[in-house]
């Protein structure tokens, strides 16, 4: 519950999800007196647990942990709250339609081991440099890890880090190469070198032979749970457990958390932020107002329309935001069957981490094609499978399971033509494809949910749908991306910061950009009064 409500705060955030939360949880630390205000009547925005059918519940957006940063969780003492995350093993399973899959589990030799005893030349081939790739990755996560954590928003900055670091060769990797180009260097076998490069492929609009997407793949593999490092996997209770705690905490400092509270206006007195107004009138008082909304959302809606804003208001409609991703959950009666399994694990088991289906780059560059240049929904969409309740019943309250499924590509653009004709089209090729792998998989289905990129603009107040506000396509990262102070740089004016995901470094709940606003509040403060 809120503490006693005030009209004026020292800092006022917008927005209740899991970035608008750490910045107010480390200011109320600090001292200040914090105050939150949430459109929807519940808090967590696309990192949330929702009670979808009765007695079901899914986590409705985000769905995998690993990447929330080690620095938060110990910093807000979360695993004592009750934060549990289990990473999955085995981590991944890549579907092959000859029932030939390709395993990666949590430990690596283990995984080498499964590929040296495949009957594939080329995957015992790929066995002796998958060590060697994977410790190329870790020495290079961990100095971009330093880099996305403290580091300032520019890329110069991180390429001098990686020569500091005798790291020459990554910053071709990073700053030029495509995902495919990278993985082909390392491996031959075409499942292996699919399933490893839909890290720089999930959830954006891009295609693996694309320049520049070989950094997302470095990105994804900061994810860590405990000391498992480029380690995914889910959290019990949810998603939404994560934003329930980072409440608890905001509270417990002190901060005032309002939902059912939009924000229509944030208020300027010269050049300078004074405050909010709410959808109802009420006005609120504060030196500074940080937007965890997306940065279309707050500069060009929240903000009033002023000559002194225009050139960065219309640099931010130019933006690209469409989402590109549908999310599907199906609760089914029980877990579905392979149709054809050669390797040693078997159910439940093999539904326990990640399910990849793209056996190969071409049936990613195809989907990709298909909704980018052709513009309509892929025949075989690319899936990327998980069922949280093998491990966390909590989940559901009777034998039943549930299966949450990102459906890659399906255009903003294309979705918002024939919004109907799209869902209908979405939900037919992914049984299509899901029929290719699993036994009578339709015959399973209780019911399911669908989250189109309409229906994530919609719910979540993203502009275009995209989980991570703006494409992170590489003319869209570092300083080229938004920053927690964007207004401050430009000079145009003071007391407004932005913390969510349109800023730098990006998505898929690191909590760093709150983190990162937070920080730098805090020491601007500090500053002030020293």
């Amino acid at each position: 519950m809120p503490k006693k409500s005030r009209d004026r705060f020292d800092s006022i955030v917008i927005g209740a999800g899991h970035n608008g939360l750490i910045t107010a949880a480390y200011l109320a630390s600090a001292g200040q007196n914090v105050a939150v205000f949430e459109r929807r009547g519940v808090v967590g925005g696309a990192c949330c647990t929702a009670p979808i059918f009765k007695d079901v519940s899914f986590s409705l957006a985000a769905s995998w942990a690993g990447m929330l940063r080690r620095e938060i969780i110990e910093d807000f003492e979360l695993e004592k709250r009750g934060l549990e995350l289990n990473p999955c093993n085995p981590q991944i399973v890549s579907l092959s339609p000859d029932g030939n899959h390709f395993v990666i589990y949590l430990d690596d030799k283990e995984t080498v081991e499964n590929l040296k005893e495949n009957d594939c030349p080329n995957r015992k081939k790929d066995a002796h440099h998958f060590l060697e790739f994977m410790s190329y990755c870790e020495e290079l996560s961990d100095t971009l890890d330093e880099f996305l954590t403290h580091g300032d928003a520019n890329l110069s900055e991180l390429i001098n880090s990686l020569k500091d670091k005798k790291q020459d060769k990554s910053i071709i990797d990073i700053t030029t190469q495509s995902v495919s180009s990278v993985l082909s260097r390392y491996f031959k076998s075409p499942i292996v070198q699919s399933t490893l490069a839909m890290d720089a492929i999930a959830i954006r609009n891009t295609s693996p032979g694309y320049p520049g997407t070989a950094y997302h793949l470095f990105y994804m593999m900061t994810a860590r749970i405990g000391g498992s490092r480029m380690t995914w996997g889910t959290s019990t209770g949810g998603m939404g457990k994560i934003t329930e705690l980072l409440l608890e905490v905001a509270t417990d400092k002190g901060a005032n958390v309002f939902t059912d509270s939009p924000v229509k206006e944030i208020e300027l007195c010269e050049k300078c932020v004074s405050g909010v107004v709410l959808e109802d009138g009420r006005r609120f008082l504060a030196d500074r107002v940080i937007s965890s909304a997306d940065p279309k959302t707050t500069i060009n809606k929240l903000l009033p329309q002023d000559e002194a804003l225009k050139p960065l208001q219309e640099k931010v409609a130019a933006m690209n935001s469409d989402g590109q991703c549908t999310i599907i959950h199906f609760h089914l009666k029980s877990l579905p069957a392979l149709k054809r399994n050669q390797c040693s694990l078997q159910s439940p088991l093999i539904h326990s981490g990640m399910t990849i289906i793209a056996p190969d780059l071409e049936y990613i560059t195809q989907a990709h094609h298909e909704a980018a240049i052709e513009r309509k929904i892929p025949t075989n969409p690319i899936l990327t499978i998980g069922v949280p309740s093998i491990k966390d019943k909590t989940l559901v309250a009777d034998n039943s399971e549930i299966m949450s499924v990102l459906v890659q590509f399906t255009p903003y653009s294309v979705c918002k033509e024939n919004p109907s004709e799209a869902r209908a089209l979405i939900i037919k090729n992914v049984l299509y494809v899901l029929e290719k792998y699993y036994v009578g998989f339709e015959s399973l289905i209780k019911d399911y949910v669908m989250l189109t990129p309409i229906e994530i603009e919609r719910l979540f107040g993203m502009p275009g749908g995209h989980p991570e506000h703006l494409e992170m396509q590489f003319d869209q990262l570092f300083e080229e991306r938004p920053s927690q102070c964007l207004m401050q740089e430009n000079g145009i004016l003071s007391g407004l910061y932005l913390c969510g995901a349109g800023t730098h470094p990006g998505g898929t709940v690191t909590g760093l950009p709150g983190f990162r606003a937070a920080k730098h509040i805090v020491n601007e403060v500090q500053n002030t009064y020293n």
